[in-house]
């Protein structure tokens, strides 16, 4: 489910920018519950819903006696008496439990190898991928039913000394198809929310990039090198073209072997890319842009502190603002 992304600090299944308590955090007026029901300020009860508050006074709908806030009662847990609202009360928030926006990926391929020595080996290969998009339709989240497939045919893959990857491949894209959907900035990509005047639109990454189904053809290359086992430098660029068209994309990846360095678990970091006129113009990122590292410090064995940062670009309608995003995380390798 893409819209697993958002964020939801207090775990209630309401993205934080749709919940109104995003941690669950209020604290009512003395006395505020009188009669037999001895409810005190802060009390959290269960089966009350914390995500609504249409008049923004800090109490949930669920425990407010006045929802509309026109200083009349709407309902009193003792008396039961309503009084009539005087505008409409917000409606339940999105629920990304009861939401749902999937992204199927099929993938085969098979390879062979012609000829292998201490120095060279050479293997050819072919893929087939398929994405596919099902439909969605909702009051606050619908798109439309998308599918494409990438089929690579013939390709080639030679390594040198075991210690060079090269890759050359032909490639056929039909539909609603990129290369790398799931890439390594899926998790931070894969669902995002713009402001639209008093809402909150919700988009996810198959919005942004497959937007396009366009045929197209062209190569692919990548290249890899083992620096002597104390680090690895992978690069790729692809150039597809239309009829009318072209379009490349260009992915770099560098990491260090922590073997080799005390208390260091992790040090990685990535360049991607994709789609691009001139996926080499890094003075002007687009909206295709991200980079990022993931750096690990071993607290003791087996414990490591990841320090992981990526930044991407947004689209605001006054041109590309950049999202940084931080986390620090602890892994436990068993």
């Amino acid at each position: 489910n893409q819209f697993s992304g958002l964020k939801d600090l207090d775990g209630d299944d309401v993205p934080d920018v749709f919940d109104a308590f995003p941690k669950e955090e209020f604290e009512l007026p003395p006395n505020y519950f009188p009669g037999a029901y001895g409810y005190y300020p802060g009390d959290i009860l269960k089966g009350v819903k914390y995500e609504v508050d249409s008049d923004n006074d800090g109490i949930p709908d669920d425990l407010d006696y006045d929802r509309d806030g026109d200083g009349l009662t709407d309902q009193h847990p003792d008396t039961n008496l309503v009084s009539p609202l005087s505008y409409t009360l917000d409606p339940d928030p999105f629920n990304k439990k009861e939401s749902k926006a999937s992204i199927i990926g099929l993938a085969a391929d098979v390879s062979y190898p012609i000829f292998s020595n201490n120095i060279i080996a050479i293997d050819v290969y072919s893929e087939f991928n398929q994405l596919i998009v099902p439909e969605v339709t909702g009051t606050q989240y619908s798109r439309p039913a998308k599918s494409g497939t990438g089929i690579t045919i013939p390709g080639i893959k030679m390594a040198l000394f075991k210690m060079v990857q090269l890759n050359v491949e032909y490639r056929i894209k039909s539909g609603y198809f990129v290369p790398r959907f799931f890439d390594q900035s899926y998790d931070i990509s894969r669902v995002m929310t713009v402001p639209v005047g008093t809402t909150t639109a919700i988009i996810t990454k198959d919005q942004l990039v497959l937007t396009d189904d366009t045929s197209l053809s062209g190569y692919f290359g990548s290249a890899g090198w083992d620096i002597f086992g104390f680090a690895n430098v992978s690069a790729s660029y692809a150039n597809m073209k239309a009829e009318n068209d072209t379009v490349r994309s260009f992915t770099a990846v560098a990491g260090l072997n922590t073997d080799w360095i005390p208390k260091l678990s992790q040090a990685s970091a990535y360049y991607l890319r994709n789609n691009d006129a001139n996926p080499f113009d890094f003075k002007n990122p687009s909206v295709n842009t991200v980079f990022g590292y993931r750096l690990g410090y071993e607290i003791s064995a087996g414990v490591s502190l990841i320090w992981d940062f990526s930044q991407f670009y947004r689209d605001t309608g006054d041109g590309l603002k950049p999202v940084r995003q931080t986390t620090i995380e602890t892994a436990f390798n068993f």
